[in-house]
């Protein structure tokens, strides 16, 4: 576990700082109003995300299982079975794309007046939509990495990927190449480098994996395992990627870059503390399964209080420093008000709450009561922000999801997890005479 913490830090690391690179670059090539386009473009490509039908994560869980098990069968099973699944998944996806594709008034979508831009915005899409689907079909191997517990190789692999994806995307800048060839630069790399780890992987594993390995029960286990992360995966798309869509469609593709730079940049907070509370996930399924409560109350705790130290002082930092901070990174191009400050400020602190909470009731296994929330809050923050836009402006969209999570999510969380922790701090005597 400790190399694929050290090779997933190294991965967001690179992510990290492709983006502060690239973000100044693109933006001084393209202009406030296509690199608006691009977010939005970008919004929309994640709304793909769901296209998978959750069907990675559960083709992960079950490998891991398998392997945790020592079944064999069942392992070469999963995993023939799981590549089967997701190229399939990518092909339907395909031929849905290109069926829905042509119906769409991209233009209008999102609200480009002139029609060689809405041109070059619709061939981006195309080019974006066709290495996403790529990235389907090859993703099983890195979902089958992470059940084996060699995340460490997939995260190496994802680094290189943002190293070369920025390398094509100075490369086509230096070219004076059109958006869709910058799509293609940041988005083909990795995908070539994907394809390139199930290479190398894939014949490297003690299996001796066959076609004959397909096995209908497998897949059906698949595509069972799938349904629960699916409807978190369009949860999290919906309360969280859209927001480059509906800026642009409700006030233009500059509004887009005017909340996507200064959102960048509060994002690296609740990047850089994801990375340090991931290992939290499986330590607490440990240390429930070893009944070691004590040690669950307290790490709950100090998480708490780290996510709550680190964010405040962060969003204090970045609210007071975020003008300077900007005019450094990307020149004299984006002029964010203090109120969108303040307003990306609140959330991302409670952003990291939530990541801290989210890493706990993950490790005790609490999904249903996850799945729930999480819809209820991907409704409200969708309304809310289509509502506070028209209203706020650009500012509307931290607002709308800050009281969106906060009424939908940390208010649900604070009613269901101090009952948990209370329940871990009991004596053994006592959790023996508590009703179930």
């Amino acid at each position: 576990m400790l190399f694929t913490s050290l090779a997933m830090a190294t991965a967001k690391a690179v992510s990290l700082l492709t983006i502060v690179i690239s973000v100044p670059l693109t933006l001084a090539y393209l202009g406030p109003e296509r690199y608006g386009i691009w977010m939005a473009i970008s919004s929309v490509t994640a709304l793909l995300g769901i296209a998978d039908l959750g069907m990675g994560l559960g083709l992960m869980t079950l490998v891991a299982r398998a392997a945790g098990a020592h079944d064999d069968v069942g392992l070469r099973q999963y995993l023939v079975s799981g590549m089967l699944v997701l190229m399939l998944v990518a092909l339907c996806a395909g031929i849905a794309f290109a069926a829905v594709f042509p119906l769409i008034a991209w233009s209008r979508v999102l609200n480009i007046r002139d029609p060689a831009m809405a041109s070059e915005a619709a061939e981006a899409i195309t080019v974006f939509a066709i290495c996403f689907l790529g990235g389907i079909a090859s993703s099983s191997v890195v979902r089958i990495q992470m059940g084996l517990q060699k995340g460490f190789v997939a995260n190496l692999w994802q680094a290189a990927g943002s190293v070369g994806g920025l390398c094509a995307v100075l490369v086509a800048i230096r070219l004076r190449l059109g958006l869709p060839a910058l799509v293609l630069a940041q988005s083909g790399i990795p995908l070539l480098m994907t394809l390139a780890n199930a290479a190398v992987f894939l014949p490297r594993l003690d299996l001796r994996l066959r076609l004959a390995d397909v096995h209908w029960t497998a897949m059906r286990r698949i595509f069972a395992a799938g349904a629960g992360f699916f409807v978190l995966q369009m949860d999290g798309i919906i309360g969280y990627a859209s927001d480059g869509i509906i800026v642009a469609h409700v006030l233009g593709p500059i509004a887009a870059t005017e909340l996507s730079i200064p959102a960048r940049m509060f994002s690296v907070v609740g990047i850089v503390l994801s990375t340090l509370l991931a290992p939290l996930w499986p330590a607490y399924t440990e240390a429930k399964a070893a009944a070691d409560h004590t040690w669950i109350r307290t790490t709950l705790l100090r998480s708490l209080r780290m996510s709550l130290l680190v964010a405040l002082l962060a969003s204090v930092l970045l609210c007071a420093g975020g003008r300077s901070i900007l005019a450094l990174w990307v020149g004299n191009r984006v002029h964010p008000d203090a109120a969108l400050l303040l307003a990306l400020g609140v959330w991302t602190v409670l952003e990291c709450i939530g990541v801290s909470l989210s890493m706990f009731l993950n490790g005790f296994g609490v999904v249903r009561a996850q799945l729930y929330i999480a819809t209820l809050f991907a409704a409200s923050a969708l309304v809310l922000k289509f509502w506070l836009v028209g209203r706020l402006g650009i500012v509307g969209i931290p607002v709308a999801t800050t009281l969106a999570y906060l009424l939908t999510t940390l208010v649900p969380y604070a009613l269901i997890i101090p009952g948990m922790a209370a329940w871990t701090g009991q004596a053994p005597a006592q959790r023996a005479g508590a009703s179930p």
